[in-house]
């Protein structure tokens, strides 16, 4: 959970699709939103995670690809784990730098996505 990091792998205007919530456009909301879900995660920790991506393809600076992602989350004794998993969209830009970041990201849980 270092928001920092996270927040260096996304362009400046990157936008977070998520579901049922507004999108979250630019790094300024990204960072806001990153803040107020690890405020509230302070006993959590990342159990279980898998990420598998597929179908990269690249046309110029900018590039896309589907993973399927899992992830278990437990939160402490007086809370459920999280335990969700479902296809992701990313599309990447390749910046000035050379350097691939985060343009747009979707993902959808899986109990929704059938």
């Amino acid at each position: 959970m270092d928001n920092a990091a996270t927040l260096s792998l996304w362009d400046d205007d990157g936008t977070s699709l998520l579901p049922n919530a507004p999108p979250i456009v630019g790094k300024t909301a990204i960072k806001a939103f990153l803040t107020k879900v690890t405020a509230g995660l302070r006993s959590a920790h990342m159990q279980a995670f898998e990420f598998h991506c597929h179908d990269a393809v690249a046309y110029g600076n900018i590039a896309a690809e589907w993973c399927d992602e899992h992830q278990v989350v437990p939160f402490g004794a007086d809370r459920q784990p999280f335990d969700g998993r479902g296809p992701m969209l990313l599309v990447l830009h390749r910046d000035q730098d050379g350097r691939w970041r985060l343009q747009r990201e979707m993902w959808q849980p899986a109990d929704a996505a059938n």
